[in-house]
């Protein structure tokens, strides 16, 4: 005897196989027709125009709803990407939750279909119902979920999501789901964060405007300045919205009625703009020394239609930060080589002193080969390691507790080596064949082996805060490594250590690191 999983849809068993049974009714998604079953052994070919069926959506850890649980509000989404109706006869999902479509379903072209957790609670909230319920939950952890044509057994598509970045921390209970990128992202696997809180179930993401380009630490008559950038391919209204630099004060500056941003194009406000008189409660200008900016789309700030923030530390005068998206699809904000307000970003700035290699994991059983870091001067001329102004102040590599000792420089193409914590020069020197040539430095603490933050940072001139004197430092270069993808495996304990592939492109992105054969005090 069949039971009930949803909507109409039994469950049972015969000699042959499993079968699914499914009236579709006012369930049915726009673009869907077909009542039948499915027999799963009908041993039926794989469809090659199978592979325009993609997962558009994936809400796996929405956020609770008062009492109840936002595993109740789970969601899928599934869109024919081609340009004919696909029959969905043979297709289920068969790896994170359990779900098969009924026999003679279609989707037409460019149509989607959602599939929820509970279908009560999925009408409640978005005002209609899915086309059906799936078994199982979403894992809140991360985990691979797989639409598959069950007779052949062959995959159609697959997303192994998961709540660690580079996957987008909005998404995991902060009541966004996943959507794919389509603002910078190289890979067409990569995903982002929805437009809106609840996601956008049955109908394409939009993509947010976004925060692009911030100009913080100015002289008068140069001002501070904020710039968006509209990845759409429509124009955005973005009259209304709201800039501020708190997340818990949204409605600072009101962005004018009507204020339209064109399709790929920039709008750039300064402090003309947001801080035309400074004796306004809401009025604000930007930090030298960091905060943050957000960019909200009502007055609810980030509990309302959209929000996005940036948070950006010390930089030099002059000096932009700016929007970089990996081929992964991580999000940072680096400094530029050039301001570029109104166009294109330039790109993030590299230098005059980089890491080049880091061994974070030896393998096990040789803790004699030591965990390292490895810095190169890529620039034609001398760094000081210091402030000139201020020499007491030097350079520090955050992450490994270490600071340079007074009056040291790099040389153009110098390289050198920083060790962890208990680690011996000599010994690993004469490891490594480490000429004399070659400084070694010895640093106070270990790295991790699963992930860790490395950050080069330079001191800038003091200011007065309150009674005291603080030292600014400013990021130069910052890596956030971990063992898992898309970081390479091979450098977790295989003996090997991450090398970087491009001295002149930018460190946090996984993409310009790999395992290499130890090669310390010999690059770059």
């Amino acid at each position: 005897m069949g039971m009930t999983i949803g909507m109409g849809m039994t469950r049972g068993s015969t000699a042959s196989g499993t079968w699914i049974g499914f009236c579709l009714g006012a369930a049915l998604a726009a673009g869907l027709s077909g009542c039948g079953s499915l027999d799963s052994s009908d041993g039926s070919a794989f469809r090659p125009e199978l592979s325009a069926l993609r997962f558009t959506e994936i809400h796996y850890h929405p956020a609770d709803q008062d009492t109840v649980s936002g595993d109740e509000f789970e969601f899928l989404e599934i869109k024919n990407t081609g340009a004919s109706a696909l029959s969905l006869t043979g297709i289920g999902i068969t790896d994170g939750v359990d779900f098969l479509f009924p026999k003679d379903a279609r989707l037409e072209a460019g149509a989607l279909l959602v599939l929820a957790a509970n279908p009560d609670r999925f009408e409640q909230r978005y005002g209609f119902a899915p086309f059906g319920a799936y078994t199982g939950r979403l894992n809140n952890a991360g985990e691979a979920v797989v639409l598959t044509h069950v007779p052949s057994g062959e995959k159609i598509d697959s997303v192994e999501y998961s709540d660690k970045s580079p996957w987008p921390a909005l998404a995991d209970g902060d009541g966004y789901s996943l959507v794919p990128a389509a603002d910078g992202a190289a890979r067409t696997d990569a995903w982002r964060a929805s437009f809106a809180i609840h996601g956008s179930p049955g109908k394409d993401d939009p993509a947010g405007v976004v925060i692009n380009e911030v100009l913080t630490h100015t002289d008068f008559p140069v001002l501070d300045a904020i710039e968006l950038f509209n990845p759409n391919d429509a124009p955005v209204d973005v009259g209304g919205w709201f800039l501020s630099d708190k997340r818990t004060q949204p409605m600072k500056f009101r962005i004018p009625a009507g204020t339209l941003i064109a399709a790929k194009g920039y709008a750039v406000f300064d402090e003309g703009d947001f801080n035309a008189d400074s004796t306004l409660p809401n009025s604000f200008s930007l930090d030298a020394h960091g905060e943050e900016v957000w960019l909200s789309a009502d007055s609810l700030g980030c509990g309302g239609r959209f929000c996005q923030g940036v948070a950006f530390g010390e930089i030099e005068n002059g000096v932009t930060l700016g929007r970089y998206v990996s081929v992964h699809g991580q999000v940072f904000f680096p400094a530029q080589k050039e301001p570029t307000l109104g166009r294109a970003n330039a790109g993030p700035r590299t230098g005059p002193v980089i890491f080049t290699e880091v061994m974070y994991h030896p393998a096990d059983g040789a803790a004699d080969s030591g965990e390292y870091v490895e810095l190169a001067n890529i620039s034609a001329d001398t760094v000081p390691l210091f402030d000139p102004d201020f020499p007491e102040n030097t350079w520090k590599v955050g992450g490994f507790g270490f600071e340079f000792p007074i009056g040291v420089s790099l040389a153009p193409a110098e390289v050198v080596v920083i060790l962890s914590r208990n680690m011996v020069d000599t010994t690993f020197r004469n490891l490594h064949g480490i000429p004399p040539s070659v400084r070694i430095f010895p640093g106070s603490k270990r790295l991790s082996n699963a992930s860790d933050s490395l950050e080069l940072l330079k001191p800038e001139e003091p200011y007065l805060r309150g009674s005291g004197t603080l030292v600014p430092y400013m990021t130069v270069e910052k890596m956030v490594y971990t063992d898992q993808s898309p970081w390479p495996s091979g450098a977790d304990g295989s003996g090997k250590s991450l090398g970087r592939t491009d001295p002149g492109a930018f460190s946090g992105d996984p993409v310009n690191w790999n395992s290499i054969e130890p090669t310390p005090g010999k690059r770059p």
